[in-house]
């Protein structure tokens, strides 16, 4: 016996279908076409350009305590809401200001997905962003991602969609049992809540990990799924040869001092 789609089931379905993935991976946006009442949630500042079909953005946000959520996660306290219109054939184009891939998720009701900080493009309506604590390792410390990360739920349907970019590519990879994967700060993307992971270093000592560039990474222990990112924006928002350079000099003027007083600490 079949059961009838909620009329709120049919837009999301429609919404879905009618999205298209656009460009090449590394340099990719989104096209929305929504029909009368059908509507999107997407990050501030995403637009790239809309037509008449598509009413002007509604700026909104989810209460005090969501809100506040929200910005321990590391997202934005506003969104933006566009709307198809009665004029019929709405259409609309987004996407971010940073070299991208996008990649689209379906989350059913009952899934927490975790995800990176500032990856969130795009969702339909029934998608909610909240926050999650990991408490394994060291309490984040050393972790770019922090140790707070957002979380994407489906409410009010069976289902929904969000669209997150990556910044460079992106690949799923699948960790058996018994497998590990430790990913390098900045480069994870998303995975299902209940994977837990822990702090791990990447070096073979601690101050290999602090010295050596490649610090902490997050230790997640199969089975998992996970889709990674290729590139840190962490990176790109600091000025990592000036800090290399200061480093590069302090050990070449006195290094056994540097060392010294490292274990001293």
């Amino acid at each position: 016996m079949k059961t009838n789609k909620s009329d709120n089931l049919i837009s999301i379905d429609r919404i879905f279908n009618n999205s298209q993935i656009i460009g090449q991976n590394g340099n990719q946006f989104v096209k929305f076409k929504l029909e009368h009442n059908d509507f999107v949630i997407t990050q501030l500042g995403s637009l790239i350009c809309m037509n008449s079909g598509v009413d002007k953005a509604d700026i909104k946000y989810d209460g005090i305590w969501k809100g506040i959520s929200k910005v321990l996660a590391g997202e934005p306290l506003f969104y933006q809401v566009f709307r198809g219109n009665k004029i019929g054939n709405g259409y609309i184009y987004i996407g971010t200001n940073f070299i991208n891939s996008i990649l689209v998720i379906k989350i059913n009701k009952g899934d927490v997905y975790r995800l990176s900080r500032n990856c969130f493009l795009a969702s339909t309506g029934n998608i909610k962003i909240s926050f999650t604590v990991q408490m394994k390792g060291i309490l984040g410390i050393g972790q770019e991602e922090g140790f707070i990360l957002p979380t994407a739920t489906c409410v009010g349907e069976e289902y929904g969609f969000i669209w997150i970019c990556a910044f460079g590519n992106l690949e799923k990879i699948v960790v058996p049992k018994n497998d590990y994967l430790i990913i390098d700060n900045g480069a994870f993307l998303a995975c299902r809540n209940n994977s837990q992971f822990e702090l791990s270093k990447l070096g073979k000592s601690l101050f290999t990990s602090f010295f050596g560039g490649e610090g902490f990474g997050m230790k997640f222990v199969g089975p998992v799924e996970i889709y990674i990112q290729t590139k840190n924006i962490n990176n790109f928002l600091t000025d990592e040869p000036a800090v290399e350079n200061e480093i590069a000099d302090i050990v070449d003027e006195n290094i056994e001092d540097v060392i010294g007083d490292i274990f001293d600490v």
